[in-house]
């Protein structure tokens, strides 16, 4: 496939995920009280997620901390991450389905030569350490 190609389909990832996440949560307006808790709880850390991605980009903009390390903060790292694992709290069944989509996509863009390896997993980072504390802090919560 060409370069444009590739570069669409990358380009197109990230509003899919959006999609399927807020069609998802809208077409559940209508569940039961307890399904709708559950709804509010995956609404809070997604906006917690994508609060902390930008917020990490606003600092690394601010402070440049990936170029000292002559890396490249991947804010589309963080964001199909932070869809991805918001997507998962719905659908838990399909985890193997996100994972692997996740990982095809940063393949491409390591392919497309949009960032390194290195970008990525130090992206992953600061990202995944917040989520899993905002995952414990909102989804084992009584």
């Amino acid at each position: 496939m060409s370069y444009e190609i590739l570069d669409t389909i990358a380009d197109l990832y990230i509003p899919l995920l959006a999609c399927i996440l807020f069609c998802t949560l809208i077409l559940s307006v209508n569940k039961d009280s307890k399904e709708v808790k559950v709804l509010k709880k995956v609404v809070f850390y997604f906006i917690a997620l994508t609060i902390t991605s930008y917020g990490v980009m606003f600092l690394d903009n601010t402070f440049k901390i990936w170029p000292h390390l002559m890396l490249d903060y991947s804010t589309h790292t963080a964001v199909s991450f932070t869809l991805v694992l918001s997507l998962y709290q719905l659908f838990p069944q399909r985890w193997l389905l996100l994972l692997l989509s996740f990982i095809l996509y940063l393949a491409l863009m390591v392919y497309q030569q949009y960032h390194s390896i290195a970008d990525i997993l130090t992206t992953l980072l600061p990202i995944g350490l917040l989520a899993a504390i905002f995952h414990k802090s909102i989804f084992t919560k009584t």
